[in-house]
């Protein structure tokens, strides 16, 4: 059985987030959602729901896999 790694999502969605030049808050507004759930998102202790998984995958101009599992060939 496969894991989501929750730390390494939290890393991916800040390095994401970070690479856009946005802060939380522009993050939060372009995702339609709130400062301190993308804090949450980026400590670990919060995973997106699927919905704004798409969201930050489009603002990061990435992939939801990506968000998820990094390399999503890495594991097979």
């Amino acid at each position: 059985m496969f894991r989501i790694n929750r730390k390494e999502v939290a890393a991916r969605i800040k390095t994401l987030r970070l690479q856009q030049g946005l802060t939380q808050v522009e993050l939060a507004k372009a995702i339609g959602t709130q400062q301190n759930i993308i804090s949450r998102y980026e400590v670990g202790t919060r995973v997106p729901k699927a919905e704004n998984l798409v969201r930050l995958a489009r603002v990061g101009e990435t992939t939801v896999d990506f968000i998820l599992v990094g390399d999503p060939y890495s594991h097979w």
